[in-house]
């Protein structure tokens, strides 16, 4: 099919079912606001309490395998060395 064919075919059938295409946009937006309203609130709370480098790691990466385990983190730190610690 002809490329200016096919868009003639598209307009006439955008003209044709106009209202109807309308009408399925409205009631897609209306079903699905309160879903789209929680993703920005969740990407609002990502951008306004994470780091960006963390940020695209949860985006685009593995983070959750890249997380080091908690006993390891605990072991790297050393309390009673840290300047601020006082030993009594």
């Amino acid at each position: 099919m002809d490329i200016e064919k096919r868009r003639q075919y598209q307009r006439a059938y955008y003209r044709k079912h106009k209202d109807k295409l309308k009408d399925r946009y409205k009631s897609y937006r209306e079903k699905h606001a309160e879903r789209e309203k929680q993703l920005r609130h969740e990407r609002w709370l990502i951008a306004r309490y994470i780091p960006p480098e963390v940020q695209q790691e949860i985006l685009y990466g593995e983070w959750l395998g890249s997380c080091q385990p908690l006993s390891d983190i605990l072991a790297l730190s050393s309390p009673a060395e840290s300047v601020e610690c006082i030993d009594i």
